[in-house]
């Protein structure tokens, strides 16, 4: 490496803010998508290149070339941040002052553009190089302010949930509105969705399919099993084994987070594609193709959606089955994830939703190791939670509450998604597909070879049971057995079999088990 280089991070600060502000869904959605552009194509603008060019470059030779006449080169952009080489630290900082500007116009000065240097040395190893590049940026987090806008003056009006001053008129619907607000409805009409599935539709407005007592959503958050150390342990790789040089190794670094973003992405269009063939989803589409769901995160292994409470399950699974089966990155034993789906009603604050689902994503995957799974920290599994009002306590504290009885436990969530029978562990206590026996089981079930159905209100006061104690428990499933022949054991070991079941009922999907 002839050539002096700077290599810079990129992060973008206060996505999760900016995202769910409100929960106007259209303002969500253009957040989205200006979040998505922030970085994947703003820095290839402001380079004046093609946004998807630098993803070819290098694969023939195998190694990232910075020649003399380069001024500025990307070397991978996913995961929520970026890495450009640089010539010089004039050319760094100029170009870093050009897209802090350009991500401050577009978010109405929302969000902030995060970035630390670091001069590139052939000595060292690339994973001594992005530790430093790492340990800088967690230094310019902690110390450098947040960019913000003027507030507002007395004679201003301000913003009733972004509390921003008001200083435009949003055509779409006459209102006087946020600068960041109208810009996230203006990204919206021009930008779309994240995703692009075929004949699908995201819909902008929740309140329409609340019918039927049908009054919940679902804030599905989804993220990577042990991403970040499969990488690092990807990049020790590279120089432990192969000898590879710095430039030899930020290139492998960029085919492997453009990879890792395309099965993200094609696992996310797949499993889109899949649910609206399932025979629940009959009642929820419309004829112009609309569906009850849109995705708002789509970066890297990053994932989350909003849906309605009936199709959660099945979104899950579909994805969590697409993406065990994809093989497209050899260099991981696996590629797995972990789901949180936090159950919320209408209005309930998306903010706060996607708080409780990022809670219980980490809650699934810590819980899924502490079990007794010889690979638990490779499989996928999933956590959910129904929240009915206002939430007091964090999750363990909540579970430790109300779900930890005497002898038994309610709860054997979080549940593990094992690609075959004999993978399930425990013996399938705590695997997805014996959620689902339990669900079904408390809908239909078989007396002398006849179907049958279990009343709703019975199941209702079986759950009510569990609540009151494992006596209360045994007694009133000895009554649905002699009454209604529904022969079942409510206990295995020290977990209630069915409460998990009992506690979704109200999210079945139309024909079948959401």
């Amino acid at each position: 490496m002839s050539k002096n280089m700077i290599l810079t991070i990129y992060d973008i600060s206060g996505i999760q803010n900016f995202i769910f502000a409100t929960n106007k869904l259209r303002e969500t959605a253009g957040a989205s998508f200006i979040i998505s552009n922030a970085l994947f194509a703003n820095i290839p603008d402001i380079f004046g290149v093609d946004k998807d060019a630098w993803k070819e470059e290098g694969k023939e030779t195998g190694s990232f070339s910075f020649g003399e006449k380069d001024k500025q080169k990307i070397v991978y952009i996913g995961g929520g941040n970026a890495v450009v080489a640089y010539d010089s630290a004039k050319t760094e900082q100029t170009m870093t002052r050009a897209l802090a500007r350009k991500i401050f116009d577009q978010a109405g000065g929302t969000l902030k553009l995060c970035s630390a240097s670091v001069e590139a040395d052939e000595n060292k190893t690339l994973d001594e190089t992005l530790k430093s590049l790492y340990d800088e940026l967690e230094k310019y987090k902690r110390t450098a302010p947040m960019v913000q806008t003027a507030g507002g003056f007395s004679i201003n009006a301000h913003h009733n949930e972004t509390f921003e001053p008001v200083l435009l008129m949003d055509e779409g619907n006459g209102r006087y509105s946020a600068k960041s607000v109208w810009l996230k409805n203006q990204a919206f009409e021009k930008g779309g969705a994240i995703v692009n599935v075929p004949d699908v539709v995201f819909t902008t407005d929740f309140e329409k399919y609340r019918k039927d007592g049908k009054n919940y959503v679902a804030v599905i958050h989804i993220d990577g099993n042990t991403m970040g150390i499969k990488i690092q342990e990807f990049v020790k790789k590279l120089h432990t084994e192969n000898g590879k040089k710095l430039l030899d190794g930020l290139q492998a670094l960029k085919n492997l987070s453009v990879r890792i973003s395309r099965v993200y992405n094609k696992v996310l269009a797949e499993t889109i594609t899949e649910l609206v063939k399932l025979p629940i989803m009959a009642a929820w589409i419309n004829s112009d193709g609309e569906i009850p769901l849109r995705p708002v995160i789509a970066d890297g292994d990053d994932v989350t959606v909003i849906c309605a409470a009936e199709i959660a399950f099945p979104f899950v699974k579909l994805f969590m089955e697409s993406l065990g089966q994809d093989k497209s990155l050899p260099e991981f034993s696996a590629v797995t994830a972990a789901a949180g789906v936090a159950f919320v009603k209408f209005g309930f604050p998306y903010y706060t939703a996607y708080e409780m689902a990022e809670q219980l994503c980490k809650n699934a995957k810590s819980e899924t190791r502490k079990r007794e799974c010889t690979d638990a920290k490779v499989r996928s599994s999933m956590d959910f939670q129904i929240y009915y009002g206002g939430v007091t306590s964090d999750l363990a504290t909540f579970r430790k509450a109300n779900y930890i009885k005497e002898g038994y436990e309610l709860h054997k969530r979080p549940y593990v998604f094992s690609q075959k029978a004999e993978e399930a562990p425990s013996p399938g206590v705590f695997d997805y597909s014996d959620f689902e026996k339990c669900r079904r089981e408390i809908k239909k079930y078989t007396l002398n070879g006849e179907p049958k159905e279990l009343a709703r209100n019975k199941a209702k006061g079986l759950r009510t049971a569990y609540g009151k104690g494992a006596e209360e428990a045994r007694i009133y499933s000895r009554m649905l057995r002699s009454r209604d022949g529904w022969d079942k054991e409510p206990f295995d070991g020290k977990y209630a079999v069915y409460f998990d079941a009992l506690d979704v009922m109200d999210f079945e999907g139309g024909e079948g088990i959401g």
